[in-house]
């Protein structure tokens, strides 16, 4: 059974169209500040906590959360917010015990870590299977969901959905690099945020 198309207002394209045109824009600007690696990788190693908290915010709770997870917990209970809400330990290990770590060693990804204290293949190994798991796993279920949601109040095909979101996401990316991504998922968290605030209002 097919899922029915909603329709949208005139000013719902607008907004969309508005939404979509920040993305790029914020992506653009910050290309044009970029000097050198560490600027595209690291945004030059300037970034401030309000921001990384909210880009860790729109990292993980993606599409697959505010569709996925909301609708399975609408459906079968509370049961499936377990997964989530045992993070809460991990994340608190993470910021008191490991992050001044790798501030004071300035590591930047664990694969980096992991060549440090072992070996070249460690990292190659822990490279390939995050590359690896994220294209088959985490990616695949977000552009899933986010597509899906596109295509009920668009109508367009599935596959038109999740090319368009792939291809916006990976312009403002390819553009700014890590100063735009953390910029943009700042802007969609707080938006994130309100619609979630304002649908159980």
């Amino acid at each position: 059974m097919q899922p029915d198309v909603q329709s949208l207002a005139q000013i719902d394209f607008v907004i969309i169209g508005v939404y979509i045109l920040i993305l790029v824009v914020i992506g653009m600007m910050r290309g044009r500040q970029l000097h050198g690696d560490e600027d595209f990788f690291l945004a030059g190693r300037n970034l401030k906590w309000p921001n990384i908290g909210f880009s860790i915010f729109a990292s993980n709770i993606s599409a697959e959360h505010l569709v996925g997870l909301a609708g399975a917990g609408y459906m079968f209970g509370l049961l499936h917010g377990n997964y989530e809400w045992m993070a809460f330990g991990s994340l608190l290990l993470l910021a008191f015990v490991f992050a001044p770590f790798y501030l004071a060693t300035r590591v930047s990804t664990m694969p980096e870590f992991l060549e440090r204290r072992y070996s070249s293949r460690c990292r190659d190994f822990l490279s390939y299977l995050n590359v690896i798991t994220t294209i088959f796993i985490r990616l695949g279920v977000s552009l899933y969901a986010g597509g899906l949601v596109i295509h009920l109040f668009l109508g367009w095909s599935l596959q038109t959905c999740i090319l368009a979101l792939s291809v916006i996401a990976t312009s403002y990316t390819i553009v700014g690099g890590l100063a735009a991504i953390v910029i943009t998922d700042t802007f969609q968290a707080v938006i994130m945020i309100s619609g979630s605030v304002a649908l159980t209002i």
